[in-house]
């Protein structure tokens, strides 16, 4: 990956995930056909994201791509962690919120850390973030299959015909679904 020194967004190409990922694709749950994996992707802003208080930091975040190609109103539910991985000892600083669930939707399409790593830290070479001006980012996804169901009543103040009324008593205390 070349560096921006400008400052500005560097977007890497789309997020390729694991194997195992990969083989057990996640669709969206109002869409089964669309796999939420292909449309993944990191976005890096290597000098920080000025608007999000990510100055003197790597920012990065992880971004629902093509949206377009999305039905109306979706959302995917996900967990995910984003990592730098550590040249010099094989290993990955990975960095999550605290397993919290994201809401992609259409008004939010990414969401990720402003302040990821310190740029004194990253650029400092026994850190092995930045080697031979490389460095390594990645992402860790799952996403989580909506199981909610929706019902609409709708109140008719004047019903045509011969109206139906219905009594359920202690509807509040049922547990078996009917």
């Amino acid at each position: 990956m070349s560096r921006d020194r400008s400052g500005k967004r560097e977007e890497i190409d789309y997020y390729r995930p694991p194997a195992p990922f990969a083989n057990n694709p996640a669709p969206f749950a109002n869409n089964p056909g669309l796999n939420l994996s292909l449309l993944l992707r990191l976005l890096l802003y290597p000098k920080g994201n000025k608007k999000s208080n990510g100055g003197d930091c790597i920012s990065l975040y992880l971004q629902i791509a093509e949206t377009e190609k999305l039905p109306p109103a979706w959302e995917a539910n996900v967990n995910f962690r984003l990592f730098v991985f550590d040249q010099i000892r094989d290993k990955y600083l990975t960095v999550e919120d605290a397993g919290a669930v994201k809401r992609f939707h259409q008004m939010k399409t990414e969401w990720g850390f402003d302040q990821l790593v310190p740029l004194e830290s990253f650029n400092d070479p026994s850190n092995g973030y930045l080697v031979d001006d490389s460095c390594v980012f990645g992402a860790e996804v799952f996403v989580i299959e909506q199981t909610r169901k929706l019902e609409c009543v709708s109140i008719i103040n004047q019903p045509h015909g011969n109206p139906i009324t219905f009594k359920i008593k202690n509807f509040s205390k049922l547990d078996k679904e009917y």
